[in-house]
């Protein structure tokens, strides 16, 4: 959470927007399994409750502008959300469903 706390929100916003809101559903069962094999109920809503959190920091000038279209926010929340879990449980997940679930945040994780 502390790399989305320093990363700018025009690299945020590119990131996220580059990452598909949509994944497949074998991609969906290997996260759910892995949250639900490795991860507590507290831990993933600390997980999705600090990613709210942080999208406060799009209520600025700069942020507004950034999400102005319409449900561009709600797409950064959800890929956001959906790369977080995947770092939460990512001893629980095949190298290659990580990377799927993360999309433009593994250039985060190098």
């Amino acid at each position: 959470m502390e790399r989305l706390l320093e990363l700018p929100l025009g690299e945020w916003h590119r990131i996220a927007m580059a990452t598909p809101k949509e994944i497949s559903r074998e991609l969906e069962c290997a996260l759910t399994g892995a949250l639900d094999a490795s991860a507590s109920a507290f831990e993933a809503w600390r997980a999705r409750d600090d990613v709210t959190t942080l999208l406060f920091r799009f209520e600025c000038a700069e942020g507004r502008l950034l999400t102005r279209p319409r449900g561009t926010l709600m797409h950064i929340r959800c890929v956001t959300e959906r790369a977080a879990l995947a770092v939460l449980v990512r001893d629980g997940l095949a190298e290659s469903d990580f990377v799927g679930l993360i999309g433009g945040f593994a250039e985060l994780h190098r």
